[in-house]
């Protein structure tokens, strides 16, 4: 199993071949291709090069080796990998939106609101005239 990195170098999750598990060994979500699917079948972003990217090409998470973003901070000791809990069958993964330009920044959703595939609020809207 592969560590996955918050901003800070500590590992939140785990990777294993095309499953991403918590750090206890309960799978949270899968890849298809580049594209990160939670198990509810919501597509929650992408992995290219090794960074875990938003809808909007902010970096939310990172791999050891990732390149093609920001220097990533060094991985602190990772705990001990956790046996795998059994996968559950996968949804049918979505069309995949287009993936944005990758940013060099961190995106301001948690690894949470990325896995559960949430967006960022949008700015409230102007009154109507």
């Amino acid at each position: 199993m592969l560590p996955i990195c918050d901003q800070h170098g500590s590992v939140i999750a785990w990777l294993k071949d095309e499953d991403i598990f918590v750090l206890n060994g309960t799978p949270l979500a899968f890849l298809k291709g580049e594209s990160v699917v939670n198990y509810a079948g919501s597509h929650c972003g992408f992995l290219k090069n090794g960074f875990f990217r938003d809808h909007e090409g902010n970096i939310v998470a990172f791999m050891r080796g990732a390149t093609g973003g920001p220097i990533t901070p060094p991985v602190k000791i990772p705990p001990a990998a956790p046996i795998p809990g059994v996968v559950p069958i996968k949804p049918a993964a979505p069309i995949p939106p287009a993936a944005a330009m990758p940013k060099f920044g961190w995106s301001k959703l948690s690894w949470e609101a990325f896995i559960a595939a949430m967006k960022r609020p949008a700015p409230p809207k102007p009154p109507a005239v």
